[in-house]
């Protein structure tokens, strides 16, 4: 094994391919140097990179069944137990990286941990506010339908992608190539926008500090967020359809 240390954790980590996927992001200026540093004490520890993993479903599940009790304690842990899941989501990456252990069944349990959270924390924070009685009988019966079709849309925003790009062999959220039409650009950069690379996490912390009327907020501004990149990538394959008929 290499000389465990920051300055090598970090070589490896600028050496990578990927590396300038998102050069202005939270995950570059907050998430991934933090990694770095809770890297060596796994390293150390001998635990690897898919061990790592798995650890932080159980932080994202937890997280987002935190939220569903209810009360503002209960959120605040939620939140910190989701960031745990997002700083490990990057330690594991970190660790591979260090130890050139890149595998694709190891990119996609790191996936399908994203998944949990993108799938479980709007239903979750729904069931929550529910929880709370902040809200009377009708405006629950709203939260909670708003809610599950934001976790629904995430998850079918997801499935779209990855079947359009089995079908058309284009990648909507790729503008790595010169192929990349400014559409695609455009939403790659709004699904980002709402990702844990973006503002994800503050706006969570933000809404959940404010309590259940914070939550609420979030809950319909995750779903208006959900709906348009939806309907937007829907439209991208659409096109990218309509324009293979004509050719």
């Amino acid at each position: 094994m290499n000389n465990i240390s920051i300055k090598n954790i970090r070589k490896s980590y600028q050496e990578a391919p990927d590396t300038d996927f998102y050069k202005h992001s939270l995950a570059r200026y907050f998430f991934r140097p933090i990694s770095f540093y809770l890297s060596i004490i796994f390293l150390k520890l001998k635990i690897s990179p898919n061990q790592v993993t798995i650890l932080s479903w159980v932080f994202a599940l937890a997280g987002c069944f935190a939220y569903c009790i209810g009360e503002n304690i209960w959120s605040l842990i939620g939140f910190l137990f989701i960031i745990i899941w997002a700083l490990l989501d990057y330690v594991d990456g970190s660790m591979a990286r260090f130890l050139n252990q890149r595998t694709s069944f190891g990119h996609f349990i790191d996936v399908v941990g994203a998944y949990y959270v993108i799938a479980l924390l709007p239903i979750c924070l729904a069931i929550g506010v529910v929880n709370s009685n902040f809200f009377d009988t009708l405006y629950n019966y709203y939260i909670l339908i708003i809610g599950a079709f934001s976790s629904i849309l995430s998850i079918l925003l997801r499935l779209i992608l990855a079947k359009g790009e089995v079908i058309f062999g284009v990648d909507g959220r790729d503008t790595m190539n010169t192929n990349s039409s400014a559409l695609s650009s455009f939403l790659k950069w709004v699904e980002a926008l709402m990702s844990p690379r973006g503002i994800h996490f503050p706006l969570l912390i933000i809404c959940t500090i404010k309590g259940i009327a914070g939550l609420t907020f979030f809950i319909l501004f995750y779903f208006l967020y959900n709906a348009a990149a939806f309907f937007g990538y829907m439209s991208l394959y659409l096109n990218e359809k309509y324009k293979r008929q004509k050719e």
